[in-house]
């Protein structure tokens, strides 16, 4: 079996130079895989330190960690002898070595001489090497650490061997309670692990038993809401053409026409009642109705100049696709269509284009059409493109500051600068308009459009 070995940097390099490193770490797990072997560990770490007194001081059953120029933190002083050391037969410059911790149990690894240049610590799988073999010479490291391995081998892992077998054990009833303990372990394990099924798959069951009731329960409502269908489609049918009957004799109603699920009524020319009391000529209006998506649009004949283009057929209609803005009304279109109460949709189509709200940026626009009298009569014709010639009987009371012309009262507007935002104390980001001035309907028309955050005119 291959051990995995990890060389690491931490906290110097091994050897003398780069090269030195890249060579060490090709070559160590190499020399450990040849020489430990009766290791029965899946891993081992090398750790390049700094002279330090270094431990973790953890067991992993399935770890060796090697400290190369380490000793353990509750090791002595230092040790430095007068004549270099000889390992295996060979003499090496290397005179100063870290002090082991002879902490007990733990097994130590001699020179020829009997100086202690490695200490194996089993409680935690730490094997210290007390010096740097690697700091002179890259050759003679490998030699010692190979002796190191090759000891290492022969004082613990061997002597494991004999522990853990059957033939050559002192006391055969410790392996067998060890043996015996591994099973029960495992047999715990997993008995554990069948009394966290059992309690998963009575979940899994409750739910699916959740499942199917909900499951059976939809069924049956969907069941009836078939059979309710199919006896009430002869109903809706009669219920939707009495819908189109009424909107066709409706006195404002010009025709109505049915093309797949898209309905158009056409009015009789209608008037625009303004809140300020006034009433402006509309003129004739196509009312879209698509009740399966709540969508109702209007076009009409006499197109103006107002918020959103210059040929919008309402004040509160954009003219480039017919939407409008319909405030807290979009709600009820929304129920009414579910409901397929054609008639009501008309009605409510109607009535929105017979009122415009002179207080609303949009609305104000309502101006531009033309005004008419009690007697229908058109009295002023209002689509914002007048000019006063100058004339002394003229009131010139108020002045464009974008164009720097006079108008009469009531003919210039309030426009803004920009949108400026606020935060709240609780982080609340709001808007607001700022910078405000007044102009005439020509330079707003240009210069100026409706800001959605705000709904005021805001410079292009």
């Amino acid at each position: 079996m291959s051990i995995t070995v990890d060389v690491s940097d931490y906290r110097a390099k091994l050897g003398k130079s780069d090269s030195d490193s890249e060579f060490l770490r090709t070559i160590i797990p190499t020399i450990i895989n040849n020489e430990l072997i009766d290791f029965t560990r899946q891993r081992v770490e090398i750790y390049n330190l700094c002279h330090d007194k270094f431990t973790i001081g953890t067991f992993d059953e399935n770890r060796l960690i090697i400290y190369n120029n380490t000793a353990a933190k509750w090791a002595g002083e230092d040790s430095t002898f007068d004549t270099p050391i000889h390992i295996n037969g060979k003499e090496y410059s290397f005179t100063t070595f870290m002090s082991p911790s002879f902490k007990e149990g733990s097994i130590t690894i001699f020179s020829d001489e009997g100086i202690i240049i490695a200490e194996y610590m089993p409680d935690y799988e730490e094997l210290y090497i007390l010096f740097d073999p690697f700091s002179e010479n890259v050759t003679d490291g490998v030699e010692i650490f190979t002796y190191i391995m090759r000891e290492f081998q022969v004082k613990v892992l061997k002597p494991k061997t004999f522990e853990n077998s059957w033939l050559h054990t002192q006391n055969k009833s410790a392996l067998t309670a060890r043996f015996s303990d591994v099973l029960k372990k495992k047999k715990e394990e997993n008995l554990h692990q069948d009394i966290k099924n059992v309690e998963r798959y009575e979940n899994d069951i409750q739910n699916y038993k959740q499942t199917i009731k909900n499951t059976i329960d939809a069924l049956n409502q969907t069941r009836r809401r078939i059979v309710a269908e199919q006896n009430n489609t002869s109903d809706v049918l009669e219920k939707i053409i009495k819908d189109f009957d009424l909107i066709a004799a409706h006195k404002k109603v010009d025709d109505l026409q049915v093309k797949n699920n898209e309905i158009t009524i056409f009015t009789k020319p209608l008037y625009i009642y303004a809140d300020n009391g006034k009433r402006y000529y509309g003129g004739s209006y196509r009312i879209v109705l698509k009740p399966e998506e709540a969508d109702i649009r209007f076009f009409g004949d006499n197109q103006r100049h107002s918020c959103w283009t210059d040929h919008d057929p309402h004040p509160h209609v954009n003219g480039s696709n017919g939407r409008a803005c319909l405030g807290n009304t979009e709600s009820t279109i929304a129920e009414l269509s579910a409901q397929m109460q054609i008639y009501a949709l008309a009605l409510i189509g109607i009535d929105f284009l017979e009122a415009a709200n002179t207080k609303d940026a949009a609305g104000e626009n309502v101006r531009n059409w033309d005004e008419v009298d009690v007697e229908g009569n058109i009295i002023q014709y209002g689509n914002g493109s007048e000019s006063y010639e100058e004339d002394e009987e003229d009131e010139r009371t108020e002045y464009c500051d974008c164009c720097d012309d006079y108008f009469r009262e009531g003919e210039t507007h309030p426009v803004y600068g920009r949108v400026a935002t606020e935060t709240d104390d609780e982080g609340n980001e709001s808007y607001y308009a700022d910078d405000e001035h007044w102009v005439c309907e020509t330079c707003r028309a240009e210069y100026y459009h409706i800001d959605e955050h705000v709904h005021e005119y805001i410079h292009n």
